[in-house]
């Protein structure tokens, strides 16, 4: 960034008006660091650049991984998760959206890491990460426990 002085004289008109002395400085950094987008820009690179290092050491911290039980081969191009659990009637949630009660089959999904809750009224609610593979089928168990009445 490079700055330019101007240097002004006091002069008097025919009138008596006069123009003060002195020295004024004008910056000639670019406009657009200047501009609203430009402060935008650095405040949402910064808020992402923060919301990524929280969310990889709140994942890796909270929700542990949960290993399949039970893996058998099936077609190549084929996905398939069976979801049990030690109560009857639990509901199960992939990536926050409802499937269905245990012991659930999903079959077709995209192969990857995927986000499981199992909920019960009277029970803690159980999440885990679960890895979906291609030409596998994979089994998971999760043990509900019962909440305390007491409280």
């Amino acid at each position: 960034m490079t700055s330019i002085l101007y240097t002004v004289q006091k002069t008097t008109d025919f009138f008596g008006a006069s123009t003060k002395e002195g020295t004024m400085q004008k910056s000639t950094c670019p406009n657009f660091m200047h501009s609203n987008f430009y402060r935008f820009f650095v405040l949402v690179l910064i808020q992402l650049l923060l919301s990524a290092i929280f969310s990889k050491n709140l994942l890796a911290e909270e929700i542990p991984e949960l290993n399949a039980e039970e893996i058998s081969s099936i077609a190549e191009r084929e996905t398939q998760i069976i979801i049990k659990s030690n109560e009857k009637k639990t509901k199960v949630f992939v990536n926050n959206q409802f499937q269905g009660y245990t012991t659930l089959k999903l079959t077709g999904l995209v192969e990857g890491t995927y986000f499981l809750r199992l909920e019960k009224s009277g029970y803690k609610t159980e999440s885990a990460l679960i890895e979906v593979e291609y030409g596998k089928s994979k089994t998971f168990y999760v043990q509900l426990f019962k909440l305390d009445s007491k409280n």
